[in-house]
């Protein structure tokens, strides 16, 4: 039900990102222009969601980290700015790290260990 409400919503709606961190129009020297690309890096799913959340929507509250739960929860189209978003590569660093920290310790080291193995620098996961 969660999966299906965030769908729909992001079927109707659509934030402008066109600036990076420099405010210049987004491109590869960016970085990663993919989600794919972004999992490669070892970017968590929950961490890009969160993250992607977060450009242009708040819930009017100082809380950063979510759930895709409490997003599914509390995300509404009414408190979207229409302002385009800034792409903050730290700010989804950071995100990712927290959601990293999070997970229980035999998963994230399961994470970590395929990570490894995937970018060619363990054998062994």
């Amino acid at each position: 039900a969660a999966r299906r409400h965030l769908a729909e919503i992001s079927r109707r709606s659509r934030v402008d990102l066109d600036a990076g961190e420099d405010r210049s129009k987004l491109s590869k020297r960016h970085g990663a222009t993919s989600v794919d690309q972004f999992r490669k890096e070892g970017f968590l799913p929950q961490a890009m969601v969160n993250y992607l959340c977060l450009l242009g929507w708040n819930d009017s509250t100082d809380q950063e980290i979510y759930t895709v739960d409490e997003l599914t929860a509390k995300f509404s189209l009414e408190r979207v700015t229409k302002s385009p978003a800034v792409f903050d590569i730290k700010k989804l660093r950071w995100l990712n790290g927290q959601h990293l920290r999070a997970l229980p310790e035999e998963q994230r080291s399961q994470l970590i260990g395929e990570h490894l193995v995937e970018a060619g620098v363990a054998t062994d996961a």
